[in-house]
Formats: structure tokens, C-alpha cells, sequence
């Protein structure tokens, strides 16, 4: 096997290795809420699995629209896309989406290795529980 393809294995594998994490805090969520809606019974179980999700991240950003190169960026412009970085280096991973008025209506990830352009993660997860992880997380100005 050549270089290229052990260093791909390896950042699907963490690709893989972190959806299977981002899907075990979306349901420990869900379940949370599903046994106390309102949040009364067990004040702290929805928060620590909001602090769980939140605490992972090395990096959330976001960006705004196209505009020409000198026009004035309008001061109340909103963000549209956002970026979620999980990891960096060899391998990097992240989840990229679209927003509308600050929450997230896409979502997909993607990993890269040294030497390789952002490559989409193909058949390892799945866009609703990306969305579900992160509308846990604040994209507004």
C-alpha cells in the first residue's frame, strides 16, 4: 500500500471514530430531554450534555456573503456559512454548513491529510445528527 492511501485510512478512521462520538452526544441529548422536557426534574443533565458537545470543538467560526472587492461590508451583515474544526493536522476534520439568521440548515464533514484538499466523508455520517450537534453551538454576530 502507498503512503497516501495508509495516511487516507487513518483520517477516515478519525472521521468515523468522531461521528460515532457526535452520535452518542446527540442521543445522550435527546434522551435528556425526552426524560425531562421542560428541564425541571434534573436541572443539570441537559446542560452537562450541552457542555459534553460544546467542550469538543477546537474551533467554531463563521463567514458572511460575497460582496465586491472596496464595498463597505454592512456592519449588520449576518454570518451564511460555518465551519466546525474537530481536529487538525494529519488528519483534519471538520463539519461545514449553511446558516439562516444564525442556525444551522446544512451540514457535512469533512476530513483532509497532509497533502490532500478537503474531501467529503462519504457514507460515514449522516446530515441530521450533524445538524442536530450543531445547533448546539451559536453563530451570531
Amino acid at each position: 500500500m502507498s503512503e497516501t492511501r495508509n495516511d487516507n485510512e487513518h483520517a477516515i478512521s478519525n472521521a468515523r471514530g468522531w461521528f460515532e462520538t457526535i452520535k452518542e452526544q446527540v442521543a445522550a441529548f435527546n434522551a435528556a430531554v425526552e426524560r425531562d422536557p421542560h428541564n425541571k426534574k434534573f436541572p443539570n443533565e441537559q446542560d452537562e450534555c450541552r457542555e459534553a458537545i460544546t467542550a469538543g470543538p477546537l474551533s467554531v467560526q463563521v463567514r458572511g456573503d460575497w460582496y465586491s472587492p472596496g464595498e463597505r461590508v454592512r456592519d449588520d451583515a449576518e454570518p451564511v456559512e460555518y465551519e466546525i474544526l474537530l481536529t487538525t493536522g494529519g488528519p483534519a476534520l471538520r463539519i461545514i454548513g449553511r446558516l439562516d439568521s444564525g442556525e444551522p440548515i446544512s451540514a457535512t464533514l469533512e476530513w483532509q491529510d497532509w497533502g490532500t484538499p478537503w474531501t467529503r466523508a462519504v457514507g460515514i455520517a449522516d446530515e441530521a445528527t450533524l445538524l442536530s450537534y450543531a445547533s448546539h453551538f451559536y453563530f451570531g454576530a
